[in-house]
């Protein structure tokens, strides 16, 4: 299985997609914060603090963030968990189209692979979604392998013309 793989570094850096939009206000109030405190230190002068000043709020802190954890944790689990059921649904109703369709006439066979290729197409179009990212040509490829020969050109063209629906009037099956 061939992946790929990013520079560590701007993927370290990369701004879309990241929490540095929303926090990078506060880091650097919090850097001008202890640069005030490391001058005043240098200059000796008198700063104090309580002993348990630091502890309680030290716990609560350290209460919020594993709680805050937890919570995230959850939420990326129950959407890799309802993408793994969206995978198998569409392999199931690929499955099913195959089983289904019969080969009967020659061009039997080139509607069932295009839709197949169309509910794979209805995958990628839901990564895009889900990402905010704009089409690109792994869902143009779709477009190119065949899918004009099950009749859905109109469907398709609003599926890559369109990234905020999806078109889901080829892909009943009939129960």
């Amino acid at each position: 299985m061939k992946t790929k793989t990013k520079n560590w570094f701007t993927l370290a850096f990369q701004l879309r997609g990241s929490v540095i939009s929303a926090i990078y206000q506060r880091v650097i109030g919090f850097c001008l914060f202890g640069f005030l405190v490391s001058v005043l230190y240098y200059f000796k002068l008198p700063l104090s603090q309580p002993i348990l000043g630091s502890i309680i709020p030290s716990i609560v802190l350290g209460l919020l963030l594993v709680f805050r954890t937890n919570t995230a944790y959850e939420r990326f689990w129950e959407g890799r968990r309802l993408w793994g059921n969206l995978v198998n649904d569409a392999r199931n109703m690929a499955w099913q189209i195959g089983a289904m369709m019969n080969d009967i006439e020659p061009e039997d066979r080139a509607k069932r692979i295009a839709l197949v290729r169309l509910v794979a197409a209805l995958l990628v179009a839901c990564k895009f979604y889900l990402r905010s990212e704009p089409i690109n040509s792994e869902l143009e490829e779709c477009k190119d392998s065949g899918l004009k020969t099950c009749g859905s050109n109109a469907c398709l063209a609003r599926l890559l013309g369109q990234n905020q629906g999806f078109c889901l009037d080829m892909l009943i099956v009939n129960k």
